[in-house]
């Protein structure tokens, strides 16, 4: 039976299997299996769930699709069983909001885990977007599937108040795009699936609560959420081809990405990101840089870092001003390494070299800051056949720094041009600065 909404013109129907929708609707409750789903095809409409749940056959399908349409809003609905909840390619000015999708899955012998630099097909997620443009995704529930929010050439979204978390893939996927915003979001135990046990070689490959890679610049992150997770914002600015595709000019600021199991933020082969007022606490790495220029570390907070509160290998022009890097292993590890695949692609970043690290606060850490030629990790030399082939780190300016109650406090090892000045030094077990 149809019915209208008085007033306001919106049908109430039962949604059906395969529809084609032109016109405001909104679903009478009720579970309702629509394996091939339901396509909009009208600018300008709304389709209001009503809390109706569209069941798939398990593991493939698309539950909403939107293409080529502007002005749309999808609000209320349920979602499980599908490949994709909703995909939208090649849209403007869509809001999907207050809905709830789950279990997006692949089908058997297709991978779970995301795609990050192709759109395939079986990538099972719970909103994909592709080519979409000014639109808002606010307040929806997209947890325990294998991938939460993929955005491909996307500009000017707003993506607030959602929850990605218990995804075996990736909470909030960005590729190549640009320009927009996210803010409060959580993605907390994202990409830990069969991780092994955290060591210092592994970095947890593509999987993180939020993941940026070709070219992903100018966007905000802003109170977002990504604990527990493989790592929990990670950029990378090579392809697997070894393309150099930058994601920079990007702003993360009052996010918290602790007790994650590789990394809190991981930034690699990128320029210009800014890391504003987060909390990296009990990772392997607060920070982890690789290969980076011109970023800016400040007012972070980096407690209890298995191995560092900031690690940095082949990076150079960035600053570290105004954090507090207590109780980890190293506060600062800054060294050098070859790495020819990367520097084929990064030829300034042979070393590290040309950082201002100013006012900040190190306590109770192994060791307040490490800079190193020539080493593996950090803290293991290069064997002979590979020392003496990068330059040494070098023009680092350690100025009006409080060191305190740390087993030591700088230690430098075959570098050049250090300036150490104006800094305090008390209580620092082994001594206060060690060549």
């Amino acid at each position: 039976m149809m019915h209208f909404l008085k007033g306001i013109g919106m049908k109430t129907i039962p949604p059906t299997n395969a529809w084609i929708l032109r016109e405001d609707t909104r679903f009478e409750p009720g579970t309702y299996f629509v394996p091939e789903g339901i396509t909009i095809a009208a600018d300008g409409i709304t389709l209001d769930g009503n809390g109706a749940r569209l069941i798939g056959n398990g593991s493939s399908g698309t539950a909403i699709r939107l293409e080529g349409v502007s002005q749309v809003t999808l609000k209320n609905l349920q979602i499980s069983g599908f490949s994709r909840g909703i995909t939208a390619v090649e849209c403007q000015g869509l809001t999907i909001k207050n809905c709830r999708i789950r279990e997006c899955t692949a089908s058997p012998g297709s991978p779970a885990a995301a795609f990050p630099w192709q759109p395939a097909a079986p990538c099972p997620v719970a909103i994909f977007f592709a080519g979409v443009t000014s639109s808002e995704v606010l307040n929806n529930d997209l947890q325990c599937q294998a991938n939460g929010f993929s955005a491909y050439s996307c500009r000017h979204l707003v993506v607030k108040g959602n929850t990605a978390s218990h995804q075996p893939g990736v909470g909030f996927l960005l590729n190549d795009t640009s320009k927009s915003l996210f803010n409060e979001n959580n993605a907390n135990n994202c990409g830990t699936d069969g991780l092994p046990p955290r060591n210092h070689a592994g970095d947890g490959g593509a999987f993180a609560g939020f993941l940026l890679v070709n070219g992903s610049e100018h966007n905000e992150f802003q109170a977002n959420s990504a604990r527990l997770c493989a790592t929990g914002f990670k950029l990378i600015g090579l392809t697997p081809q070894n393309q150099a595709v930058p994601c920079g000019h990007n702003r993360f600021e009052n996010n918290d990405a602790s007790h994650c199991v590789y990394d809190g933020f991981a930034d690699r082969q990128n320029q210009d990101n800014r890391y504003l007022q987060n909390q990296a606490n009990s990772a392997n790495n607060g920070f982890a840089l690789d290969h980076v220029t011109g970023s800016r570390l400040e007012n972070n907070a980096l407690f209890g870092n298995h191995r560092a509160g900031i690690a940095a290998v082949n990076s150079a022009h960035c600053e570290v001003i105004h954090n507090t890097l207590q109780d980890n292993r190293f506060g600062l590890l800054f060294w050098s390494r070859p790495d020819p695949q990367a520097q084929t692609v990064l030829p300034e970043n042979d070393t590290s070299k040309f950082w201002e690290i100013r006012n900040n606060t190190f306590l109770r850490n192994h060791t307040g800051i490490r800079i190193a030629a020539d080493q593996i990790s950090g803290i293991t030399a290069l064997g002979p056949d590979q020392a003496g082939k990068q330059p040494k780190p070098h023009d680092h300016e350690i100025l009006q720094n409080v060191f305190s109650d740390n087993r030591l406090g700088v230690q430098t090892q075959n570098v050049e041009r250090t300036v150490i000045k104006d800094n305090q030094f008390e209580l620092n077990l082994l001594g206060d600065i060690k060549s």
